[in-house]
């Protein structure tokens, strides 16, 4: 069977085969650092043609959604390799089409969401200081206290929670990219089944650890902040107005 269509079939994704891979997360989870990360290793490979191809005609990397035609164009371009695409979308119907039709596999990122409330509000202020220089800036410049942010945080729980009930994907978690990424990043390329990338694990981590501070949408990279940045009632009013955001994503109050 000739390589594209066994593909098409649904047949059982190797280290050598393409791949889809769908890089999605909470607002301020590292997603973006977890998808350069996923891309660096992809290029480290050697086999970058798809991620490239990609790349040309989404500079950002980054999809809204998936609809019909740019899911084509993804699965098109995963024949010449490997492919990372950003997102935040939940597992919609192409997403899940992909993942049964064994074309991709997913994760997505987490962070204690009082934290990634504290780093959406850095970002709104630097959006608004600096001026708008991405779609990130966009969604985030508007953000000028807790409410203003709070309808997007329960939006991004219930694709978070539709992932976890659909099953088919891996939660990396903010704090372990932050403060052990080989071992996070040991996880998430043996969910995808490419072994293959883990010997680049370390030498993409230190690249990235000197040039994180210019990382896009990168902000302080704390873990817990909210705990040295609030007061108690402060924090009590977070996590009231966050509502089951915090323990449904595992972290305790």
């Amino acid at each position: 069977m000739p390589r594209a269509a066994a593909i098409l079939n649904g047949k059982h994704i190797s280290d050598n085969n393409p791949m889809i891979i769908i890089s999605s997360g909470f607002p301020k989870s590292a997603s973006t650092l977890l998808f350069l990360y996923t891309e660096s290793l992809i290029n480290a490979s050697g086999k970058s043609k798809g991620q490239k191809l990609f790349r040309r005609n989404n500079t950002e990397g980054f999809t809204p959604h998936f609809g019909i035609f740019n899911t084509l164009w993804y699965v098109f371009a995963s024949l010449f390799g490997p492919v990372v695409i950003k997102t935040h979308s939940g597992p919609t119907f192409f997403v899940r089409a992909l993942i049964s039709l064994g074309l991709a596999k997913a994760y997505y990122s987490v962070r204690d969401p009082r934290d990634a409330m504290l780093s959406a509000m850095d970002h709104g202020v630097k959006a608004r200081t600096n001026g708008i220089k991405s779609d990130s800036d966009v969604a985030f410049a508007p953000f000028k206290q807790w409410k203003d942010a709070l309808p997007v945080f329960q939006m991004h729980q219930s694709r978070f929670e539709a992932w976890k009930n659909y099953g088919e994907v891996i939660f990396p978690r903010y704090e372990l990219l932050m403060t052990q990424p080989k071992v996070e990043l040991e996880k998430v390329v043996g969910h995808l089944g490419r072994n293959s990338l883990k010997k680049y694990i370390d030498i993409t981590v230190a690249e990235f650890l000197q040039n994180k501070s210019t990382t896009k949408n990168f902000n302080k990279g704390n873990v817990s902040r909210y705990k040295t940045e609030l007061s108690e009632n402060q924090i009590s009013e977070l996590e009231n107005a966050l509502g089951s955001c915090v323990e449904s994503m595992g972290y305790s109050k």
